[in-house]
């Protein structure tokens, strides 16, 4: 089969190339790339570009062909929480996409940021001038700082939200808004915030830093609907099965949950509409995850150093400065583009939860003496 821009025009769904070629893409480029057994991008790492009055936020990429096109550059936008654009936003956006770039806006998935595509470098001063003026909003998340800060849609769409994720968020993203912009640290770090224990920022993969909305005391079950959920053949035996820890007994009249073995994971919760979260309720702070086989020791998820801790709006006062701390710790000890994770495991995990002055628990290890980076007096 033939891999032309042709082909990729035809049939019902929206197609890539059609969109593209009412921009002011590079079309041979792309063309180039979906030549027979041509596997790899044709675009590459072209660097983080400082420009004296902006912080970061514009990065570029060079080209295999730089015949056809040398390098390509774009601006990372600082979104807002849980990436509510006004539709008026958006058109101006736009707007300023067809002024300074190629006419592409690209959400960049890993950071929650918008991307601004094929930007004229001569006018990115006046560009951003005029996002921050027109829109108000401010532009970062390239380079060895804090990557922009993501977060699920919390309360604003999903029933299960234990906390307020995108308040969260904001409160984070007003308090790092310089070292967002301004690189200073061994490494990028991502933070994530999740509003419940399905985790639907990613951040027990993806974050240098996550926050997870978890409740502390036993589910709530509302027998009276539990019963008509049950008549109306609803899998109650399915779901105490599916237990992990084996905390559920259904006796055919009444669900009894072990207090000692729950572990708070929303598996009973998300299957049985009957099943509610707990009142007692805050986040639990994971460090070290990220994804992928870079760096000394490869892909790793986040471990949690604070099981549970409560956060008070509108400042979130307790997670920042949680964040600064541990921040603080890597600056300090960390070696140039060392990731906070791989960080954790050379440096130890008693000498970095002593530093940060946190009592090690329980909770903190899922298979205790199985690792030789994690070790206590």
């Amino acid at each position: 089969m033939s891999n032309s821009l042709e082909d990729f025009k035809k049939g019902p769904y929206p197609s890539i190339v059609n969109e593209l070629e009412k921009s002011k893409y590079t079309m041979p480029l792309y063309s180039e790339a979906l030549k027979p057994n041509f596997y790899y991008s044709l675009l590459g790492y072209g660097g983080y570009i400082s420009i004296p009055g902006l912080g970061s936020g514009v990065s570029s990429r060079a080209t295999k062909r730089p015949d056809i096109l040398p390098e390509t550059a774009y601006l990372r936008i600082l979104d807002p929480a849980a990436g509510f654009y006004t539709a008026d936003a958006l058109r101006k956006l736009c707007d300023i996409a067809d002024k300074y770039g190629v006419g592409l806006l690209h959400m960049h998935a890993n950071t929650d940021t918008l991307e601004i595509k094929g930007i004229d470098m001569k006018q990115v001063y006046e560009m951003v001038r005029e996002i921050n003026e027109k829109i108000g909003i401010d532009v970062g998340s390239t380079g060895d700082d804090i990557r922009n800060i993501d977060s699920c849609m919390g309360p604003t769409l999903c029933e299960h939200a234990l906390v307020d994720a995108p308040a969260i968020r904001h409160a984070l993203g007003l308090a790092c808004l310089e070292d967002q912009q301004f690189p200073r640290f061994p490494h990028k770090f991502k933070i994530k915030v999740s509003g419940c224990p399905n985790d639907c920022s990613r951040g027990v993969q993806k974050g240098d830093l996550a926050l997870i909305g978890v409740f502390k005391d036993l589910p709530v079950v509302n027998k009276g609907e539990l019963t008509g959920w049950v008549t109306n053949g609803g899998d109650i035996q399915g779901v105490c099965t599916r237990c992990p820890t084996r905390a559920m007994i259904w006796d055919g009249k009444e669900l009894k949950i072990d207090a000692d073995s729950c572990i708070h994971c929303f598996n009973c919760i998300n299957e049985c509409p009957a099943i509610e979260p707990g009142a007692q309720r805050g986040v639990a702070v994971l460090v070290g995850g990220k994804s992928g086989n870079r760096g000394k020791y490869g892909a790793q998820l986040a471990k949690a150093i604070i099981p549970f801790i409560e956060v008070y709006p509108p400042d979130y006062s307790e997670v920042v400065d949680i964040t600064y701390k541990m921040i603080d710790t890597w600056d300090e000890h960390g070696k140039r583009k060392e990731r906070f994770g791989d960080f954790i495991l050379r440096f130890g995990l008693d000498k970095f939860l002593e530093s940060m002055e946190i009592e090690p628990m329980p909770q903190i290890i899922d298979v205790p003496k199985t690792s030789a980076h994690i070790h206590y007096k």
